[in-house]
């Protein structure tokens, strides 16, 4: 994650595709984005403006599509508070070494979200 946002801002962007490479191929044509490869299929990019980004193949069970990350003062209390409001913790608080944490809910609508705390 590239620069900090305040809490309650998209902070950053995963682009879930099923052919990471063709869809990489066309962001850095269409777009001129960079990516870098952080390992694991995981390829991280800075747009020109934040939030950050990054493009990955889908995880077990997962589908593609667009998951945002809202940064949050902190992830513990924010998990226990969207719960409260009938949230359903799909990835619990998870450290990203050297970045932060983040979690993933799947929030009343069926919209998965994340949530991000800048270390």
């Amino acid at each position: 994650m590239a620069k900090k946002q305040p809490a309650g801002a998209f902070s950053h962007v995963e682009l879930i595709s099923k052919d990471p490479a063709k869809s990489q191929t066309f962001y850095e044509k269409v777009f001129g984005w960079k990516f870098d490869d952080m390992g694991d299929g995981y390829m991280f990019t800075t747009p020109l403006s934040p939030p950050s980004g990054a493009l990955r193949p889908p995880q077990e069970g997962e589908v593609a599509g667009t998951l945002s990350y809202i940064e949050v003062k902190d992830v513990s209390k924010t998990l226990k508070s969207a719960e409260s409001a009938g949230a359903q913790v799909l990835v619990p608080k998870t450290e990203t070494p050297n970045m932060g944490h983040f979690a993933v809910l799947l929030i009343p609508g069926e919209i998965s979200q994340g949530i991000y705390q800048s270390a």
